[in-house]
C-alpha cells in the first residue's frame, strides 16, 4: 500500500531533559505528553489512501445524516485545536465550495485577465485521508494517538483542470489519548500502512517531547536491551537476543585479536564483539494497522513493527544507501 508521509519530527538535543516549549502551544490534544511516563512524542501528519474501506465516503454519508460531528479542517499543534466548532454539512459545503478566481492567459502565456471557476468534487478519487497522529513512547511502548482525521478532496475545474487535494472537513475527534475500543463497538479494519521515519532530518515545530536528548530509536534502546520485544536480523531473517546486537550486523569487516596458549604462543585469532549503538540507525520504517470505531466515530491504530535502517560497511567501504538491519516486533 502506497501513501504519502508529510513529516516526522524529532529534536536532536543535548543530554538533558529537553522538550520543545509545549507549555506555549499545548492544546487539549497534546498536553498529555507532559506526563512523566511519556519519553518521546511528535506530531505526524500523514495522507493515507484507505482504498478497501473508503473511510471518507463513510464519514461523508454519516455527516449528511447528522450521525457524526465534523468541523472545517482543524490544524495540529496550534491554538485553533482548542476551539473546535462543529458544523453541519451544508455549512461546510457553503464555505469549501466557493467560486475560484483563476488567471487567464493568451496563447503566448501573457495574462489577459481572470475567469471565475466553480470547482467540482471528484467523487471517484475521494479516498485520500489526512490523518493527524501523535506518535509517542510510553514506558518503552511505541503508541499512536489519532486526535482527528480530515477527509481530503481532489478538486478539478469544470474544464477538467486538476487544482490539487485539500482537506474537506475534519471528524473522528478523540479527546482520550489512551482510548481503548469497547468490546461491543462496531470496528472496521481500514488498512495496514508502512511509513519511513528519518532520524536525522526533522522539523522542530512538530516535535513535542524528547527526554535526555534521545530520538525515537534511542528512547527505545534501553528496552530493546532488556529483551522487551522480539528482534529479527533482517538479513538472515532469524531471531536475535539483545546480547547478540553487535556491530557485525552493519560491518562485514570483523576485527580480530590473536589467541594465545598458556605459554604465550599465538594459536589463532577470534573476532572482537562490539555492542551495537542506536546511533548507527538513520531511518526507521513503522508498520501500523488502522481501524475505525464506527460506534464512537474514532480512528485508531496499533504500532505493529519497526524496521531500523543503517549504512553497512563492506570491504569496499560504507554503502551509499541505508539498508534494513533490525526488525522490532511490538505485538
Amino acid at each position: 500500500m502506497k501513501k504519502t508521509l508529510t513529516v516526522i519530527i524529532i529534536l536532536a538535543g543535548n543530554i538533558s531533559i529537553a522538550q520543545s516549549p509545549t507549555e506555549q502551544k499545548a492544546t487539549q490534544f497534546d498536553k498529555f505528553i507532559n506526563r512523566p511516563e511519556i519519553e518521546w512524542a511528535a506530531y505526524i501528519n500523514d495522507t493515507i489512501r484507505f482504498e478497501k474501506t473508503n473511510l471518507n465516503k463513510i464519514l461523508l454519508e454519516r455527516l449528511a445524516k447528522d450521525e457524526i460531528k465534523a468541523s472545517l479542517p482543524a490544524g495540529s499543534g496550534n491554538e485553533e485545536a482548542n476551539h473546535i466548532r462543529y458544523q453541519k454539512k451544508k455549512e461546510i459545503d457553503r464555505i469549501k465550495f466557493h467560486v475560484n478566481e483563476v488567471a487567464a492567459f493568451d496563447s503566448e502565456g501573457n495574462m489577459i485577465g481572470v475567469k471565475y471557476v466553480v470547482p467540482r468534487f471528484d467523487t471517484a478519487s475521494f479516498t485520500l485521508t489526512h490523518a493527524t497522529q501523535i506518535l509517542y513512547v510510553e514506558k518503552g511502548r511505541v503508541k499512536s494517538y489519532v486526535p482527528w482525521v480530515s477527509a481530503m478532496i481532489p478538486v478539478v475545474t469544470s474544464s477538467g483542470i486538476y487544482l490539487g487535494d485539500g482537506d474537506y472537513f475534519s471528524s473522528c475527534f478523540n479527546f482520550q489519548f489512551n482510548y481503548i475500543a469497547g468490546k461491543q463497538n462496531k470496528i472496521r479494519f481500514l488498512a495496514q500502512s508502512r511509513r519511513m521515519l528519518s532520524l536525522d532530518s526533522f522539523d522542530i515545530r512538530s516535535k513535542l517531547k524528547e527526554l535526555y536528548g534521545r530520538n525515537l530509536v534511542q528512547s527505545l534502546w534501553p528496552y530493546i536491551l532488556k529483551n522487551r520485544f522480539v528482534l529479527f536480523d533482517v538479513g538472515k531473517n532469524n531471531i536475535l537476543k539483545a546480547e547478540e546486537l553487535d556491530f557485525y550486523l552493519v560491518n562485514e569487516q570483523k576485527i580480530t585479536v590473536p589467541v594465545y596458549d598458556v605459554d604465550g604462543n599465538v594459536t589463532g585469532s577470534k573476532p572482537v564483539s562490539q555492542p551495537l549503538s542506536p546511533d548507527v540507525f538513520t531511518k526507521a520504517e513503522l508498520i501500523q494497522n488502522w481501524f475505525y470505531d464506527q460506534t464512537r466515530n474514532i480512528v485508531f491504530n496499533y504500532c505493529m513493527e519497526m524496521i531500523l535502517y543503517a549504512k553497512k560497511w563492506t570491504s569496499t567501504g560504507e554503502e551509499p544507501e541505508a539498508s534494513p538491519i533490525l526488525k522490532i516486533v511490538f505485538k
